[in-house]
Order: C-alpha cells, then sequence, then structure tokens
C-alpha cells in the first residue's frame, strides 16, 4: 500500500478538522498524483496561476514538503514567499510533475486505497462516521475518478495552497526535503 495507511494516520494528526472530503482527495492525489490536467499547460500558465494564488493567499504553513505517498509531494507555495524554491523552479517542477504523471493509471491501487481509508474510518483509526465516509464515496465513477477540492472546513482551518510534485524531480532544486 506504499505506505498510504501511514499517510493517512499522519494526515488526521496533523489536520485532525479533515473531513472524508479531505482524505479522498489526498487518496486521489497519492495515487494519481497531478492526473486532473488532461493534457500540460504550459509554464507560464503555470507560473500565472502560482503567482495569483500566492497574492491572495496567506501561505503559512507549517512544513513546506509533505510527504503524500507513492513518491508525491505537497509543495506549499510558501517555499517561493521564503526563498526555499524559485517561482521558475517550483514551476517547471509541477509541470514535470504532470508530464511524468501516467495518464493511464491502474485503478486497482486507488480502489484499494480508498477500501483502507474506509478500513481505518469502521475500526475507529480515523473519527468520521463510516456511513457518511461510505456514502460519500459511493457517489463516485472509481473506474474514472475526478478531483475534487478541500472541503470549507479544511480550508478555513488550514488555508492550503500548494502544488502536488514528483519528490524525485526536487532533488538538486531543494536541499530540505524530507527523508520519506
Amino acid at each position: 500500500m506504499d505506505n498510504i495507511r501511514r499517510i493517512i494516520v499522519e494526515h488526521y494528526h496533523k489536520y485532525p478538522l479533515m473531513t472524508i472530503n479531505d482524505y479522498v482527495k489526498l487518496v486521489y492525489q497519492s495515487t494519481l498524483g497531478p492526473h486532473h490536467f488532461a493534457s500540460a499547460p504550459s509554464l507560464e500558465k503555470i507560473i500565472q496561476g502560482i503567482k495569483k494564488e500566492l497574492m491572495v493567499g496567506d501561505c503559512q504553513s507549517e512544513d513546506y514538503f509533505t510527504d503524500i505517498g507513492n513518491g508525491y509531494f505537497r509543495v506549499d507555495l510558501g517555499v517561493v514567499d521564503h526563498n526555499i524554491m524559485t517561482l521558475e523552479d517550483l514551476g517547471e517542477v509541477f509541470l514535470l510533475s504532470i508530464e511524468k504523471t501516467p495518464t493511464k493509471t491502474d485503478l486497482s491501487r486507488y480502489k484499494s486505497n480508498l477500501t483502507l481509508l474506509l478500513n481505518l474510518i469502521r475500526d475507529g483509526v480515523i473519527p468520521i462516521d463510516f456511513l457518511e465516509a461510505q456514502a460519500f464515496i459511493s457517489v463516485f465513477d472509481l473506474n474514472s475518478p475526478e478531483p475534487i477540492g478541500h472541503s470549507d472546513r479544511f480550508k478555513h482551518a488550514y488555508n492550503p495552497h500548494y502544488r502536488v510534485v514528483m519528490k524525485e524531480l526536487l532533488k538538486g532544486i531543494v536541499k530540505i526535503i524530507p527523508n520519506n
């Protein structure tokens, strides 16, 4: 399971206000990466999007690099504000991550990770109502998964502003990446 159990439990402890929506988003990103792009946008558009989000968002994450499993990290946009990465480097790493993420994905891993999430909820490891979680997941077409946004509760509590990138692409650019 590529330590997805560990990742989910770590996220529960780090972000106790996560809802089922946020856990499904985590599983989606961990399994499929920045898969929601049908085709890669231009580097210019990516940089414009990051700039716009930096102007609107208050990027004050405690961690700039969050391991979400399967070789992917959430990189907080604060890396740009705090001169850990340049805007261009972050844009390039994000673009390369989109391009290197397989468009044809074995969805059995995604489905098994969602089953693991439900089992953690059922067993009381993640304190979310099991029937509510089951109902939430049941509305998705698991054979053609679509990305979802964070819950309003998560947004208000944690103000997330990040890009999902491949950890391997950060090597050589950033020297303070956790060894997860």
